[in-house]
């Protein structure tokens, strides 16, 4: 949902933060990323070459509200780097001081987990540390889903209600050492879509659908609080 009015801004930033929802006047449309970069249809694209992009803050420019965020990444708790990933990637989109709870969703491979993380009531108590140190308590609801194979796609999403972020090769770009330098080898590409047109919307509707039935797939184990808005219900 995206609601123009022609309203003040501090009202604007009121209704994004209560609802969790876009709300833009003239001026704030064309200060966004929708107005600002390709245009509204046209995905971002970013080179995560040796020396292109160097911190992970880059993605404020794409700092928006919403109320759910999914993350399809098989390979995304392979070691315990992800902390300062999602910890960044949490922190450089979202905003803060939303009034309803975010819910997060995380879907990974079992056979793709670092060894300390085997046991899933300690992964999970893991990333809710993580979150913690964004959120305030009670202001995000976490699901980690494990299964056997992620066979829907290889490309890693994230997936929010009005950005689908596509990477060829992971989303572990930082260690816990530095969490906002990149890490110098590696190589890849983030391509970051609007969900405003048919194409990507029809993606994103084959994604929800995968996570939405993922109850059907092998080796299936949650854990927290398996809701999402975005799938509209229970996982």
């Amino acid at each position: 949902m995206l609601l123009l009015l022609e309203i003040d801004d501090d009202i604007i930033e009121q209704l994004q933060c209560e609802f969790g929802i876009w709300v833009m006047n003239t001026s704030s449309l064309l200060c966004s990323f929708l107005g600002t970069k390709n245009g509204i249809g046209v995905p971002f694209n970013v080179n995560r070459t040796i020396g292109h992009i160097t911190r992970w803050d880059f993605i404020s420019q794409f700092k928006h509200p919403f109320g759910g965020l999914i993350i399809i990444d098989r390979y995304f708790f392979s070691n315990s780097d992800y902390r300062a990933n999602l910890g960044q990637i949490l922190e450089q989109l979202t905003k803060h001081n939303l009034s309803l709870p975010l819910h997060i969703t995380i879907l990974y491979q079992s056979n793709c987990v670092d060894n300390s993380f085997s046991n899933q009531a300690l992964l999970y108590n893991d990333v809710s540390q993580v979150c913690s140190k964004i959120f305030s308590p009670g202001n995000f609801e976490l699901t980690i889903i494990q299964v056997n194979q992620v066979n829907h796609t290889h490309d890693r999403r994230i997936i929010t209600n009005y950005m689908f972020i596509l990477s060829g090769n992971s989303f572990q770009y930082s260690t816990n050492n530095d969490p906002i330098k990149v890490k110098s080898k590696v190589r890849t590409h983030l391509t970051f879509h609007d969900t405003l047109t048919k194409e990507t919307f029809e993606d994103v509707l084959n994604d929800l659908d995968y996570v939405r039935n993922i109850r059907s797939e092998r080796g299936v184990h949650s854990m927290g609080a398996n809701i999402n808005r975005l799938v509209q219900g229970t996982l």
